[in-house]
């Protein structure tokens, strides 16, 4: 499963790899939005809350 939304032309937001368990969201910069380079990138979180590896670190969601 993979639902994503355009959010005000600044991030994509999707929920992915849903299951009854578990699933992770996204935040994507849209390309050519105002927030296309800004350094933190992507954001990602799973369904304890807890932050997903690889995407924007601690310091990026304390902004």
């Amino acid at each position: 499963m993979h639902l994503s939304y355009e959010f005000r032309g600044y991030y994509t937001l999707a929920i992915t790899a849903a299951s009854t368990e578990s699933y992770q969201a996204t935040a994507t910069p849209i390309l050519d939005g105002p927030q296309a380079s800004d350094s933190c990138g992507s954001f990602a979180y799973n369904q304890d809350g807890e932050l997903t590896t690889g995407f924007a670190s601690l310091e990026c969601w304390n902004k």
